[in-house]
């Protein structure tokens, strides 16, 4: 279809309609139509093997997610540069340039230029479609490399053209003919110094593998390191069986945009950065992206800027970059469209945290800044927060209102704002909250919820959460209103907050098919506010759904022990007896088995479970010891006494066993 204008205006020069379509059968047309088919049956090779499937996608929708992406109205992380970009320019100025160089770029616009001009009727034919495409994706929000890619081969077409008519009106001033050439080899040299310089990146050796040796060579084994997922990781650089090799999450910024007080995201920091020593990044891949958008993610932006400035405690201490040269100079893509370099020659930068930084202190005072910065809306959530508890609903409603004034996308902001509402008996205002609650993502919404309840405002946060699901329940998402309940009570749990935890994860198994994370979820926090016969009855329906989870054994086997303890003696059997059908190695319910039946003075059973435990475990002296009790209560002193010397075999310094031994024996 590139060639259609080209074709149609081969067709205009001719006189008549039998002359024009005579065109068509020009070895020049044939050369085209052959070239066409070639070049599209290798690029789209389905169009011929595969008509059906090619074509299979007819429903529009289907695009939906990546329509929203080029517009914006989704945002990734890949997308982020593309704010700082203005729509039309940035394709001259950035993206032709990289295309063929600046000098061809320059010959290509003035040559499309002069070709309207001076051939109108065929320059509108050929250049219309050209004009009508950059229209379309100069306007979009992403603006990557390849959407320029169509507009390449006409506008190379353009700028040979006006070369050419430069040349012709060279030779009707009767100038030499090597003058005549000079506008052609002023275009021609730069265009290939541009590209050879750009085919260096190919013959030398890739930068993320000279980073991968580097970092084999100078970081050692069982190091902390700190690698990227997304579209252009360093996580296969750093693998995990060689080092205690941790995940970015950068996607947290954008889901976490609105719903979630800025001094959360940099709590959110301080989990990831942990004990991490070295970070591992390409800049294409995340730095960029956040560096363009500091007024969008400031807490994103500052990591960043902080990470590279070294205020953060890190150092640059090794860089990879394979840039585009000629004759010892080489190209500066600091400012290039990041997936023109990221693909194929991106900068790799590894970080080292200096000796003896105190990293937490660091964040700690970001995170204290950030609370008093005026310029961010925690200070106002803060002051309002104060406000609302002090039940001065007035100015916590104007502390909320400023806050969304300085970032009117704030869905916390909006749900607190409301919640200052209904306490001012402006009801009318509250239901209109609740309508712009209802364009929320529930996302969003769900992490504004835990912000309440970490705020201590646990009704307003009830509220939310039975609004949110409501809205799920009405429209037949019964999985969705389980998993509201669910997601706040993994929050909950994270923040320590057992009571409020256990009223959550209730809801969400309360309408059928939780998941087995959730029931162990509320098992977990059943037990630690000392609801033990509930977190029984839990922590059995996630291992009836998985069965396998090892952390579920040992939640399994803490609750044995805490009913055992408190005398709960058949509860405390139940849950062993479960650990044991699940495992029958493990020995630690066996021996507790065998205690409690040794107690409640079931010795059958007693000597039952110790035999089983010293058989998983020959070597542990106090299995032993209590198999010679049981066998000693049972009567059956040799046996006794073959278990008490074994435990002094076993452990020759064993009094209990030696005073045992000395009363059975003359």
């Amino acid at each position: 279809w590139l060639g259609g204008p080209f074709i149609i205006t081969h067709l205009m020069e001719g006189k008549g309609i039998g002359q024009r379509f005579k065109k068509l059968l020009t070895p020049e047309v044939g050369c085209y139509l052959l070239a066409a088919f070639l070049v599209t049956s290798i690029c789209e090779p389905y169009l011929l093997l595969d008509p059906t499937h090619f074509f299979a996608a007819t429903d529009v929708l289907q695009m939906m997610g990546s329509i929203k992406v080029v517009t914006g109205e989704s945002v990734y992380i890949w997308t982020l540069s593309d704010f700082a970009t203005t729509k039309y320019l940035f394709h001259i100025t950035n993206l032709l340039p990289l295309s063929f160089g600046t000098v061809l770029t320059i010959v290509s616009i003035l040559g499309a230029v002069l070709f309207l001009i001076k051939r109108p009727g065929t320059g509108i034919v050929i250049l219309s479609w050209l004009l009508i495409y950059f229209l379309f994706i100069g306007r979009l929000h992403s603006k990557p490399f390849r959407y320029m890619i169509p507009l390449l081969p006409v506008l190379v077409v353009m700028g040979a053209w006006a070369l050419g008519y430069l040349s012709n009106i060279l030779r009707k001033r009767e100038v030499p003919n090597w003058i005549v050439f000079i506008p052609w080899v002023l275009v021609a040299l730069p265009t290939v110094a541009y590209g050879l310089a750009f085919s260096r990146i190919y013959h030398l050796e890739d930068s993320r593998f000279a980073a991968m040796k580097w970092i084999q060579n100078n970081i050692g084994e069982g190091t902390h390191v700190l690698a990227e997922r997304g579209g252009y990781p360093t996580s296969w650089m750093v693998p995990d069986d060689k080092y205690n090799r941790r995940l970015d999450d950068a996607t947290f910024f954008i889901t976490a945009d609105g719903g979630l007080p800025y001094y959360s995201q940099i709590e959110f920091l301080k989990g990831r950065l942990e004990d991490i020593e070295w970070i591992v990044l390409i800049r294409e891949n995340r730095m960029r992206q956040f560096e363009a958008v500091p007024d969008i993610f400031p807490i994103a932006h500052q990591f960043y800027k902080r990470l590279g400035d070294g205020s953060l405690g890190f150092d640059a201490v090794a860089e990879f970059k394979v840039a585009p040269g000629l004759a010892g100079l080489t190209w500066d893509e600091t400012e290039v469209e990041p997936t023109f370099s990221a693909f194929d020659h991106p900068q790799v930068v590894i970080y080292k945290l200096r000796e003896e930084h105190d990293l937490p202190a660091t964040l700690s005072h970001w995170s204290y800044a950030t609370g008093q910065d005026p310029a961010l809306p925690d200070l106002y959530l803060d002051r309002g927060l104060d406000a609302y508890l002090e039940k001065n609903w007035e100015d916590a409603y104007n502390q909320f209102d400023r806050a969304l004034q300085i970032k009117p996308g704030l869905v916390l902001g909006n749900v607190l704002r409301r919640a200052a509402c209904l306490k001012l008996g402006r009801l009318d205002e509250a239901h209109a909250q609740w309508k712009v609650s209802s364009t929320f993502p529930t996302n969003k919404l769900i992490q504004s919820v835990s912000s309440l309840y970490r705020m201590g405002l646990d009704t307003e946060g009830g509220e939310y959460v039975t609004y949110t699901s409501t809205q799920d329940q009405q429209s037949g998402h019964l999985s969705r209103f389980t998993a509201t309940y669910a997601n706040i009570g993994n929050r909950l749990v994270n923040e320590k907050r057992w009571a409020a935890a256990v009223n959550a994860l209730s809801q969400a198994v309360s309408f059928g098919d939780a998941p087995a994370d959730t029931w162990f979820l509320l098992a977990k926090s059943q037990e630690q506010i000392g609801e033990l016969g509930k977190a029984w009855y839990a922590i059995d329906q996630a291992m009836q759904l998985n069965p396998e989870d090892e952390a579920y054994h040992v939640l399994l086997m803490n609750l044995g022990t805490k009913l055992y303890r408190q005398g709960a003696l058949v509860e405390a059997s139940a849950v062993y007896l479960k650990a044991l059908q699940l495992n029958p190695d493990l020995v630690e319910a066996a021996l507790n088995l065998g205690v409690l039946e040794l107690e409640s003075g079931r010795l059958g059973e007693a000597e039952k479970w110790l035999r089983h435990a010293s058989e998983i475990t020959p070597k542990d002296p106090q299995v032993h010891l209590y198999l010679g009790v049981a066998y000693l209560k049972s009567g059956k002193q040799d046996n006794a006494v073959s278990a008490f010397h074994r435990v002094l075999e076993l452990d020759p310094e064993n009094q209990q066993a030696r005073s045992a031994l000395q009363s059975l024996t003359p």
